[in-house]
């Protein structure tokens, strides 16, 4: 069986790198497998060629943070995103993965992904898409790509 996702054709072709942001967040009644995709990600991006030291890795629970995984608190997500983007150059590409919980609120509708220490009653606790995107287009990166499994 062939692979559904060959994660090759996003290293850049100029020679640039790959930098990324692998989030996968369980939660106490969902999102069971969310931490078990966000390293199959990461697998990926290793087949691929990227480096150990251009993805960061944030996993909610984090069993091992020796390992070189950080909790996914909204703190680490901002922190992790904001390093990624500042660390892209011209010619680089940066990806962003997220696997988890989310929930569509507000007036436009807004999609907000949990962090895990977010709380449903507490909007400001929870990173909105927009706030996601804002992000990662401060980066100087050729290219940008967002993996949303919410």
């Amino acid at each position: 069986m062939g692979r559904i996702f060959d994660a090759r054709g996003l290293v850049p072709r100029s020679g640039g790198r790959v930098r990324a942001v692998v989030i996968g967040v369980r939660t106490e009644a969902a999102a069971r497998f969310a931490p078990v995709d966000a390293l199959s990600f990461c697998a990926l991006l290793s087949e691929a060629g990227c480096g150990r030291g251009d993805v960061q890795l944030l996993l909610s629970p984090c069993r091992d943070p020796s390992a070189g995984c950080r909790l996914a608190t909204r703190a680490h997500m901002v922190a992790a995103l904001r390093g990624a983007a500042a660390a892209c150059a011209r010619g680089d590409a940066l990806l962003v993965f997220y696997a988890g919980v989310s929930c569509c609120t507000g007036d436009p509708p807004t999609l907000h992904l949990f962090p895990c220490d977010g709380r449903l009653d507490d909007l400001t606790s929870l990173m909105s898409l927009l706030e996601l995107c804002d992000l990662v287009r401060e980066s100087a990166a050729s290219a940008r790509y967002l993996f949303v499994d919410a």
